[in-house]
């Protein structure tokens, strides 16, 4: 009963899952057991195989219902036995290994109980948590201690492989590694922090693979986010299929595979490779016809992988965690059915409640709560509810948010933190503003001592001088004694200073003689010095170098004292065996050793010995030693030599200076006796100056007594006086402060409500726009007060609450905008526990972060630069604070480690402030950011779990004041700056003021309460005081110059503010733009100059504000229009003017609307669109107040009401009764509703008089220079393209007149992108111009580019880079807001046709406009009428079919070739112009060329002729408005330019279809222009709705919508048995006319066909649908389809070509099938039902047959001719055959008349399309061969085609849609006339 469904792919059952019962049933090893035992045991093996595959309760149950049936007292099983009762539940492990089971043996046993169980897995995590490096952040509650048994099952199973379905982020992994470490086995899968690469991939499968081929157990863990192509997923199958992958390994590794199986299985194997012989032989063997019967070595590898692979397969765990669903999850199954096949599968789906609770009372116990049930409980409620309103936000925004398990980890985490520093906060500053009340009770209580004080002073003071004159006297008679000491001393002190001159000079006449030697030798070290490039390394090398290396070098080794080696001798001498003494072998030996220049350095020269001096002098002297000749030999010995030289002189030196030496010490020895006198001296003058300073030391002390007790008294005086002021003055304090601590006391109560949805408000609310924030939150206070009655506050406020002042006012001034949104979302970043995700689509976030962290060495990097993340790294290994912009929802393994870091630390420092230094690692302290400008961001759930998200989208406050000060900055610059000044001055102030309180308060309440007696204190405190009452005097200053000065003044700010507002209304409406298309993106600068713009010429505060207001839009329109395509120009002025209608503040303005108004019409598109009738539109009209009387109205004024709907304008029409007084826009939705036909002319109407309809008559042209002065170097011009059109030309030419070089550039491949490259950088540098086509083709590198391009890079000012491209779905917006845009597109409509091409080249030119001097008249007047042809030809493409029958891509080169031509002909030929050799050139060639159906060559003929007839005289009525209504002679003379100009701009804008040659009431055909298409495109601009596909839809209500509609589409069919039935039957009402029946057999046999076809496929989505059938693609795309009401591909492949949707096309086949079930019945009908044919050619063709038949003519010389008949026949023809079913397009038939008529434009025939009149087809005798073509015309008539479908390709697919061609009779106008409107005959119509 629980099959397979397309939701639930994975239900399937097979024999696979009764073996794994088996198989786990016999793990059980206890042979005593009893029968319940095992009973038991079979039960928990099928919950487990069946139950736990199962996606909800209801399925869960339904399985567990069966079992119990089974199992039960009235089953085939009995319990019996003793034991515990069978509990058969999906929820209770009943059985596990090992400690789990409570044994210690390791064997599968049965759980007695389950807090045992429970128990032991906490256990077991503890130590997990101990041993690994990386502790998990596990909780095990009930749920996930279930799927730890499930898992630790699987891993203990020979080959098991687990299958974990759920969402993503829902602990899978963290659930298998604990089960890994229960199961004792070694998890194995990437690192968070690793790269991935298939080079990776590969090495970490083959590493898993030795690993199960040995005897170590491991599990390979693959989530769904490493799969970074399906190849992995391959990869993966044929692991688990065949245990190995043979082909990865190389030879180097196949010898470690056979080494593992050598060593664990005991066998020996060889990969042997046979010798050139043996392969020799071999060959020889094979040709000559024998065997070889060697072993090959890839045979021997075969074999020996086999074995591998069996013995990796039985030892293979894998866990697959996919987080698919629906479709994906059906695809992967099916394309990989192992899967299911070989895995048990453990479903993770969201955590219930339960669970939810188990994770918070887990967590709760940390903190003291009163309410602890109602706390969890909330928790719960945020996290559910947050959950619900993700999904509406990807409904309405394209915004995927995953509410994950760490999403409630996190809120669990926040709260409990947050609230235990809330209370300590709270608690710390209630016992501050204490403190300080009761300083301020010490001071009070402080001041009668002060007095006392005061009073006992006086005393002390008088006998303190009576004291004084006493010592002073003694203290005169002491400083005569010490007096008479120090002349002692001074004399002797002069003795000593001259005899130690004395010994000073001596010594320096010593030391100069020695530092110069000693100078010298250390400029002759430098010179071997290493660094400069000395070696030494030539001369160690030198095996018997000249004497006189050798003596320089032995005397260096006699300086080191080295000893002269002793080698033994060659056996050649005659000394052979004995030891010689060998110096250049000790020189060798001095010269290996490491650092040896580097020693000589360090070599003492003071202690040379006067033998190696002597030694050293005989060697110098040696002639071989001349240092000339050793410099000339070596460099390095020369050096040596010198060095050498230069110690011998400082020997000889040193030796000289002896005696010099010896006098000195005799003088010194004669300066000691003289010191020793002198301290004798010394003695004597310190004693008697010891005795005077004792004395002065009792006579200061005295004094500063008497100083201090004088001092003393007046500092109790005024601190008396303070203190008396200070009580006075901190009075107000004393109040304010005892009102802090009430609040802070209600602040305590409300702690943990606060808290509570802080805690909420920072995890679950970030990512949520401004509306559904606030609803989420008012729903949860609401649900906190009344559910749980938990207090809070009822102003709760987050920035207030939990941030300080000082933070908000440093947040402001860094660029916050100043509104409860952004505010909000700066206390989200500042007190998240993760690093924030800022979707930030207007750039807020990024500007303030950057300010606010500019200053602490911010890192800004975007994602489009080349590996980024490599600056990340280094970024966070200093401790830098990152932003990364353009952030695309792919983590890198360093951002992920990053965001890992955040989330396993505390809170980090606060927002935009450094890091104390010492606190941490600086890598855990870096600050992280991260911002992305997509609204609709796609973000997997592994990001929602690691980042903060925070929704920084502008709101409609926001932008106002945004606004607001942009008007102002540009309007009144110095007003803005003094208010900004004003501003700063007041947050100064605010913060001087806290500052200010501090101080007062640590002053008050500090360690050491303050009294009367601490004047320091007081003295702080009366000047802190004043300080603040300063600063009040200063804020409110400051305040008075922030308000306006005048009423005048107020009145302007007033209206600005207004004018504001509106804007900021139609500001957020144009960003809704970019729901229509990507590339519709704005920046906010270039939105706000072309507000600027139309503020510009502001009259004041007298000038209303809705006068204002329309102008802004009317810019705004202006602006957009040249950004924007032409087809989204009456989508962009529908928004605006409903913001302009929807903000008018004058309820009486004829355009004002009201909101439901405007909502109505947004539901009437949709209810049309979903084919409601206009009484469905009527009803829900009614509905609104205006319009209640409205049914009782038409149908009581039923003939009013139909005269009112027959007129020509409705709109402008009477209408009605009391619907007379209608506003202009009711009236157009009365229009909607009763004449949809007329409805996009009224709602033209009502936009061009919101707008104005001067507004929209501008024509917006391709302005470069515009562009040009909008942009900068930094800023780029892009193109956006449309198909036909090319910026090059006008480009060029624009450069030319700029008189700037223009470098053309392609791009395409990454050696084209690299030189481009460096030519744009170059370009940068020298301000020249680079233009990059097609610029959609390098997206990434474009973006990297224009990052180089920033405005902090240096550039030219003449730089500018010009771009085009195509617009792509995902569009950088770096590329587009960075980007001035400029929509090119072939212009649209006749005047822009001819503006188009006379601003181009060579019409443009002079020279070439009056290059036909010759027949000048004639040239410009042919020209006129080209330009008008062109515009026609151009202008038609609009119109779909009924301009051409195929689409053309019409260029103006096409125009401009033939206008070269025909200058060139109108001049080579003077005397007669060659009109035919032009119009055979335009009609083959330069048009023609382009055309691909004969119908549309025929009517470029017309055109042509007619326009550009020249002396053909052709009738050129038909044409009306496309000849200028002054005299022809105005474009003959020398302003003939500006007269075709003139002409050019004085056609409308929207050019009349009469003007293309259409009928007045064809209508283009541009979707997006039609009133379907706009009002779609406003709902979606307001809302996104849901998609309709099996990809995107949730498979919940995709799948039952697919059923219901197969269910009613199978119902509609008629029985197959009926067709089945009329297989064999031949009526004799066909007898003898082989034609017909055969066409009749084989419309039966194509029916029948088709019918099993539909029915096949109803059927296939039914029982897919119900779990009957597998879901296959094919069956998918069918379900697709009639989800979408389209017919399914499948059927359109052999069914009748259909245009129509599901339920036209079901409704279409039954009386297809009706008719040809009634024609096989009754025999042929009198009038065929020529449109209900599966093949019309067929029929054409049984018809010839039927005539060759009775009339015996050949079939060959038959032809067919086909007529209109007059009326209908009432009987079948007597020849051929009588057919209807046809329909007329582009004219209508006038059955009085019996000819062609224009269509009628209003009443009930109103339309181009008609029915057509019967038709006679009749096979006449042709002369010359058989076929299809019309008879010749007799009179006038026109040759019509007939088509099978509206579009008229003549072929479609295989099949031809251009059946046949008749003739019909035409009035006076002529057959050309019919041809211009595009008349053509259809077989079917669409819906």
């Amino acid at each position: 009963s629980l099959r397979p469904t397309p939701s639930t792919p994975h239900y399937g059952c097979s024999l696979h899952e009764a073996f794994r019962i088996l198989r786990g049933m016999l793990r059980f090893h206890s042979e005593d057991a009893a029968a319940g035992v095992v009973v038991r045991l079979w039960a928990h093996e099928s919950i487990r195989t069946y139950v736990d595959r199962r996606t909800c309760e209801v399925d869960q149950n339904q399985v567990l219902s069966l079992l119990r049936s089974v199992a039960g007292p009235g089953g085939t099983l009995s319990l019996g036995g003793a034991g515990p009762p069978l509990s058969l539940s999906a929820t209770k492990p009943l059985f596990a290994s090992g400690k789990l089971a409570g044994n210690e043996d390791g064997l599968y046993d049965e759980v007695v109980s389950v807090v045992d169980y429970q128990d032991a897995l906490e256990e077991l995590l503890k130590r997990m948590n101990k041993e690994s490096q990386q502790p998990q952040e596990f909780m095990l509650f009930a749920a996930a201690a279930q799927h730890v048994a499930r898992i630790a099952r699987v891993l203990e199973t020979p080959h098991g492989c687990a299958l974990l379905f759920g969402t993503a982020q829902s602990g899978r992994r963290s659930v298998t590694r604990m089960a890994a470490f229960v199961s004792l086995v070694k998890v194995v899968e990437f690192g968070a922090d690793q790269e991935y690469s298939w080079q990776a991939w590969r090495e970490l499968v083959k590493e898993f693979l030795r690993m199960c081929g040995s005897d170590e157990k491991s599990v390979f863990v693959f989530s769904e986010s490493q799969v970074k192509d399906e190849a992995a997923l391959a990869d993966m199958h044929s692991l688990i299929t065949s245990g190995s992958m043979p082909t990865w390994w190389v030879d180097d590794e196949r010898h470690e595979v056979m080494e593992i199986l050598q060593e664990v299985t005991g066998q020996a194997f060889s990969l042997w490779e046979p010798s050139v012989t043996s392969k020799t032989e071999s060959m020889a063997t094979t040709l000559s016809g024998g065997m070889d019967l060697a072993i090959s070595p890839a045979t021997d590898w075969i074999s020996m992988h086999s074995k591998f692979a069996e013995r990796c397969r039985e030892r293979l765990h894998v866990v697959l965690c996919p987080s698919r669903d629906g479709p994906s999850l059906r695809t992967m199954l099916r394309r990989y059915p192992a899967f299911l096949r070989s895995c048990d599968v453990d479903w993770f789906g969201e955590l219930p409640a339960q669970a939810l609770e188990d994770i918070a009372e887990r967590s709760f116990p940390e903190v003291e709560l009163e309410d602890e049930r109602g706390c969890i409980q909330m928790c719960q409620f945020m996290h559910t509810s947050s959950r619900s309103q993700g999904r509406r936000l990807h409904l309405e925004l394209s915004r995927t948010y995953h509410t994950t398990l760490s999403c409630y980890m996190e809120l669990i985490r926040t709260f409990t933190c947050m609230l235990a520093a809330q209370k300590e906060s709270a608690s710390a500053t209630r016992h501050k503003y204490l403190s300080g009340l009761q300083g301020l009770q010490s001071v009070q209580s402080s001041l009668d001592s002060l007095r006392q004080v005061l009073n006992d002073s006086d005393t002390s003071i008088a006998s303190k001088r009576e004291e004084l004159d006493r010592i002073s006297e003694q203290v005169e008679a002491d400083k005569v004694v010490a007096e008479r000491a120090v002349k002692a001393e001074l004399a002797m002190h002069g003795q000593v200073n001259a005899k130690r001159q004395t010994i000073a000079a001596m010594k320096k006449e010593v030391s100069h003689e020695v530092g110069q030697v000693s100078n010298a030798v250390n400029d002759v070290l430098s010179t071997l010095d290493p660094e400069t490039g000395c070696d030494v390394s030539e001369i160690r090398n030198m095996r018997n170098p000249i004497n006189s290396t050798k003596k320089v070098m032995e005397m260096v080794c006699i300086l080191k004292g080295q000893k002269v080696m002793k080698i033994r001798a060659d056996s050649s001498d005659p000394g052979a065996g004995t030891m010689t003494p060998e110096q250049w072998a000790t020189t060798q030996k001095m010269l290996g050793e490491v650092g040896f220049l580097l020693s000589l350095p360090r070599l003492d020269r003071d202690k040379i010995s006067g033998d190696a001096l002597k030694k050293i002098t005989r060697l110098i002297a040696d002639d071989d030693c001349e240092p000339s000749k050793v410099q000339r030999i070596s460099k390095v010995v020369g050096n040596i030599l010198q060095w050498v030289k230069a110690l011998v002189k400082y020997s000889e030196v040193q030796q000289a200076m002896a005696p010099k030496r010896w006098a000195i010490a005799d003088e010194e020895k004669q300066a000691e006796e003289l010191t020793a006198r002198l301290s004798d001296a010394q003695r004597e003058r310190t004693l008697a100056a010891a005795t005077l300073a004792k004395r002065q030391e009792v006579l200061s002390k005295q004094q500063a007594e008497l100083e201090s007790l004088i001092t003393k008294q007046e500092w109790v005086a005024q601190n008396l006086q303070r203190g008396i002021e200070l009580v006075a003055a901190l009075e107000a304090e004393q109040e304010a402060w005892s009102k802090q601590v009430v609040e802070l006391d209600t602040s305590l109560v409300n702690a943990c409500g606060n808290t509570l949805l802080a805690a909420g408000f920072v995890t679950h609310l970030g990512t949520f726009p401004a509306a559904p924030r606030e609803a989420m939150f008012r729903e949860w206070a609401d649900k906190l007060a009344s559910g749980y009655h938990i207090a809070f506050d009822g102003d709760f406020s987050l920035p207030r609450l939990f941030t300080g002042q000082l933070d908000v006012h440093h947040w402001l001034k860094c660029g916050l905008p100043n509104n409860a949104h952004s505010l909000a979302n700066a206390a989200i970043i500042s007190l998240a526990y993760r690093w924030p995700l800022c979707i930030d689509p207007q750039g807020q976030a990024n500007a303030w972060l950057k300010a606010i962290e500019g200053e602490h060495d911010l890192l800004v990097v975007s994602t489009a630069k080349h590996e980024y993340w490599k600056e990340l790294d280094v970024s966070k290994q200093q401790g830098r604070p990152m932003l990364l912009e353009d952030f695309d929802g792919d983590l890198r393994p360093v951002v992920r480690h990053i965001l890992d870091l955040r989330m396993h630390l505390s809170a980090g420092p606060a927002l935009g402030k450094q890091t104390a230094e010492g606190s941490e690692s600086p890598h855990s302290q870096a600050r992280f950011f991260m911002t992305t400008r997509r609204t609709n961001i796609e973000l997997a759930a592994e990001v929602c779990s690691r980042t903060t998200l925070v929704d920084f989208t502008i709101t409609p406050e926001g932008l106002t004041e945004r606004l607001l000060t942009v008007l102002l900055q540009s309007l009144a610059p110095e007003m803005t700056k003094l208010h900004a000044k004003a501003a700063l001055e007041v947050a100064c102030h605010d913060a001087d003021l806290l500052s200010f309180e501090q101080d007062l308060l640590s002053a008050l309440g500090g360690a050491a309460a303050p009294t009367l007696e601490d004047g320091a204190c007081l003295n702080g405190l009366c000047a802190t005081k004043a300080s603040s009452r300063r600063a009040t005097e200063l804020r409110a200053q400051a305040e008075a110059r922030r308000a306006p000065k005048s009423k005048t003044e107020e009145k302007l700010l007033t209206t600005r503010r207004a004018v504001a507002a509106r804007s900021s209304t139609f500001l957020l409406s144009i960003l809704k733009l970019e729901r229509i298309l990507p590339v519709y993106r704005f920046s906010m600068d270039f939105l706000e100059m072309a507000l600027l713009e139309g503020f510009r010429g502001h009259a004041g505060a007298h000038e209303p504000v809705d006068g204002i207001a329309r102008r802004v839009c009317q810019a705004l329109y202006l602006a957009l229009c040249a950004a924007t395509y032409s087809k989204h120009h009456l989508l962009l002025s529908c928004l605006l003017a409903g913001d302009v209608a929807l903000t008018q503040d004058d309820a009486q303005h004829p355009c004002r609307i009201e909101p439901a108004e405007f909502e109505f019409l947004l539901s009437s598109g949709r209810l049309f669109a979903s084919a409601h009738s206009s009484t469905d539109l009527v009803g829900e009209l009614s509905t609104l107040p205006v319009f209640i009387g409205l049914p009782a109205s038409l149908h009581a004024d039923a003939e009013a009401w139909q005269r009112w709907q027959e007129s020509t304008d409705p709109l402008r029409a009477d209408f009605p009764g009391a619907f007379a007084q209608l506003t202009l826009f009711q009236k157009a939705l009365l229009v909607r509703c009763l004449c949809p036909d007329r409805a996009m002319g009224a709602l033209r109407e009502w936009i061009g008089a919101a707008l104005g309809q001067e507004t929209l008559a501008q024509t917006p042209t391709l302005d470069l220079k515009g562009a040009y002065a909008r942009s900068g170097p930094s800023t780029s011009i892009m193109f956006v393209l449309a198909p036909g059109a090319d910026p090059l030309s006008p480009l060029l030419q624009f450069s030319d007149h700029m008189q700037q070089e223009l470098c053309t550039l392609s791009i395409g491949t990454p050696s084209m992108c690299s030189r481009a490259a460096i030519v744009v950088m170059e370009a940068a540098r020298r301000g020249r111009w680079v233009y990059l086509p097609n610029c959609h083709l390098e997206l990434a590198w474009l973006s990297r580019l224009l990052l180089a391009l920033e405005p902090h890079a240096p550039k030219h000012e003449e730089f500018r880079l010009w771009l085009s491209a195509i617009p792509r779905e995902r569009f950088p917006i770096r590329i587009l807001e960075c980007s001035v845009k400029i929509v090119c597109e072939p212009p649209v409509g006749m005047k822009a046709s001819i503006l188009s091409a006379l601003a181009s080249e060579p019409l443009c030119d002079e020279m070439f406009f009056g290059g036909c001097p010759v027949r000048d008249q004639e040239w410009k007047r042919a020209l006129l009428d080209l330009l008008v042809c062109h515009g026609v030809v151009q202008g038609r493409r609009s119109y779909g079919a009924l301009g051409w029958s195929a689409p053309y891509e019409f260029a103006d080169t096409d125009l401009l070739l033939t206008a070269q031509q025909l200058q060139v002909y109108l001049t080579d030929a003077p005397l007669e112009a060659p009109l035919k050799a032009l119009q055979y050139l335009t009609l083959e060639v330069n048009y023609g060329g382009r055309l691909r159906e004969p119908e549309d060559e025929r009517l470029l003929r017309v055109l042509v002729t007619d326009l550009c007839g020249g002396a053909s005289g052709s009738s050129r009525e038909t044409w009306e408005g496309c000849r200028p209504t002054c005299d022809r002679a105005v474009f003959v003379g020398e302003d003939a330019f500006q007269g075709l100009t003139a002409f050019a701009a004085a056609l409308p804008q929207d050019a009349s279809p009469v003007m293309q040659g259409l009928h007045p009431s064809a209508v283009p055909v541009e979707p997006s222009n039609s009133l379907a298409g706009v009002l779609g495109a406003l709902r979606l601009c307001f809302r996104v709705p849901a998609s309709s596909s099996a990809s995107d839809a949730p498979s919940v209500g995709f799948w039952p919508s697919a059923a219901a509609a197969a269910e009613a589409a199978l119902a509609r069919l008629p029985k197959a048995s009926s067709l089945e039935a009329a297989r064999n039957h031949r009526p004799l009402a066909v007898q003898g006319h082989g034609g017909l029946y055969s066409v009749q057999q084989q419309e039966l046999r194509h029916y029948r066909a088709l019918l099993a076809s539909i029915a096949d496929g109803l059927v296939s989505v039914l029982e897919a649908a119900s779990g009957a059938a597998a879901v296959s693609r094919e069956v998918e795309v069918v379900a697709e389809s009639l989800v979408a009401q389209q017919v399914p591909a499948a059927w359109l492949a052999c069914s009748y070509p259909s245009c129509k949707s599901l339920s036209g096309y079901i409704e279409d086949f039954v009386l297809r099938a009706d008719a040809v079930q009634r024609w096989n019945a009754e025999g042929a009908p009198a009038l065929f039902w020529i449109s209900g044919l599966f093949s019309i050619p067929g029929f054409l063709v049984g018809v010839l047959q039927q005539s060759a038949c009775v009339g015996e003519t050949p079939l060959e010389d038959l032809r067919l001719e086909i007529r209109a008949l007059g009326e209908v026949p009432e009987r079948a023809a007597e020849e051929g055959v009588y057919a209807r079913g046809l329909f007329l397009e582009g004219a209508r038939w006038d059955f009085a008349a019996n000819t062609l008529a224009e269509c009628t434009s209003s009443g009930p025939s109103a339309g181009l399309r008609g029915p057509c009149p019967p038709i006679w087809l009749v096979a006449r005798a042709a002369a010359d061969g058989a076929g299809l073509a019309p008879p010749a015309a007799e009179g006038l008539c026109y040759e019509c085609p007939v088509y099978v479908l509206p579009q008229r390709h003549a072929r479609m697919s295989s099949r031809s849609n251009l059946v046949f061609r008749m003739l019909l009779p035409c009035a006076e106008e002529g057959p050309n006339h019919w041809v211009c409107r595009g008349v053509a005959a259809l077989s079917q119509l669409d819906d």
